[in-house]
């Protein structure tokens, strides 16, 4: 019996290659009719160049000041986390504990703290405070916070907030911090989770501070997870020496991230309202939140719902619009009346849980208890 191919096979092969490279074809130029909108330019230089990442891409989310007390210690990446870090220690040999215990303060009595063994005691003794792989936990209610694997590297502080730090004389406080990059000597990094540099285990609604113990505060992308925007601010003047200065990046226009505990996007004049007790030297649009990032990371958000929720064919025509026709769609009211305008069909058509994420707005209905 032979082996080698009959005439049919080779000819249903060579008809089926054909069909392949045909749809290739195709494919090919239906992304190039893609590329040539500037909406799919803007949401690729978006997807490039942002420090944001879509909230449908897996990541591992920073923890905010505002997370629900957990109860026991819960690991995030790989199994070296759950080893205990070793505390860190000064040319001196002291502790980075003992170095930060004067700044210190019981987040439940406001008075001094001592250390004993693994834990950190109010002066009367009734109030006593863990210290976790060499961390003190000043949060009420979260004795056991959770663990983040030393390898998780937050986003980079900006160039400008680095020069901030670096132009303070004397401490500084960097709130939510995350993973940071690099140990600087002179910042004290509170966090709601222990990531690689957190020295102390906090809430920014009521900092285990005493008065006015730092030169500056630094607190990047943070506040619009805070329940109470106003008290945590009125936590970084208290903390703050006469003199003191703080640094804030904060959203506006953003799209929902780090859900559920995303609550606050601010107007430069909610900035000004929680920050009313400061003097103002500088509010400004910063460059990393210029209004490309704004539009850009809108659309982006809009193509992955389409394309996880409706359809990669939905996607792709949102992804083909000129960005041209999505101002008509809010300068002439009547083309969202059109029945042929399937872009517009397409993104009202998402479900409430994708909508929610880049929504104008929200409708609340309520009812007072009885």
């Amino acid at each position: 019996m032979s082996l080698a191919p009959s005439v049919d096979m080779v000819d249903r092969e060579k008809a089926l290659r054909e069909r392949v490279e045909a749809r290739l074809e195709q494919a090919e130029r239906e992304l190039d009719a893609i590329k040539s909108s500037s909406l799919w330019r803007m949401i690729f230089l978006m997807r490039k160049a942002t420090q944001f990442v879509s909230a449908y891409s897996g990541r591992i989310v920073r923890t905010a000041f505002t997370r629900k007390p957990q109860t026991s210690i819960s690991v995030v990446s790989s199994s070296d986390a759950t080893r205990p870090k070793p505390t860190e220690v000064d040319e001196k040999g002291d502790s980075r504990t003992a170095r930060i215990l004067p700044l210190l303060r019981c987040p439940s009595t406001g008075g001094m703290l001592s250390q004993s063994g693994q834990e950190l005691l109010s002066e009367d003794g009734k109030a006593r405070w863990p210290i976790r792989n060499g961390v003190p936990v000043l949060y009420p209610g979260l004795p056991n916070p959770r663990i983040v694997d030393d390898d998780h590297i937050s986003h980079g502080i900006p160039a400008d907030a680095m020069q901030f730090i670096r132009s303070v004389d004397g401490n500084v406080l960097h709130l939510s911090a995350g993973g940071s990059a690099q140990r600087i000597d002179n910042v004290i990094e509170a966090e709601a989770a222990l990531f690689r540099h957190t020295d102390v285990i906090a809430d920014a609604h009521n900092l285990p501070f005493a008065d006015g113990v730092f030169e500056g505060v630094v607190a990047m992308n943070a506040f619009e997870h805070y329940r109470d925007p106003k008290r945590a601010a009125q936590e970084i003047l208290r903390v703050l020496a006469p003199g003191g200065r703080v640094f804030i990046h904060t959203a506006f226009i953003q799209p929902q991230h780090e859900a559920p505990w995303h609550f606050y996007n601010c107007t430069k004049y909610g900035l000004m309202e929680w920050f009313e007790s400061f003097e103002t030297e500088r509010l400004r649009v910063s460059e990393n939140f210029h209004a490309g990032f704004a539009i850009s990371w809108l659309a982006s958000e809009c193509e992955a719902a389409l394309r996880r929720w409706t359809s990669a064919e939905a996607a792709n025509k949102l992804l083909a619009v000129p960005v041209g026709k999505l101002v008509s769609y809010w300068r002439t009211p009547e083309l969202r009346e059109n029945p042929d305008e399937e872009v517009w069909l397409n993104l009202a058509g998402l479900p409430q849980s994708a909508q929610e994420v880049v929504a104008a707005g929200f409708e609340f209905v309520g009812r007072k208890p009885e």
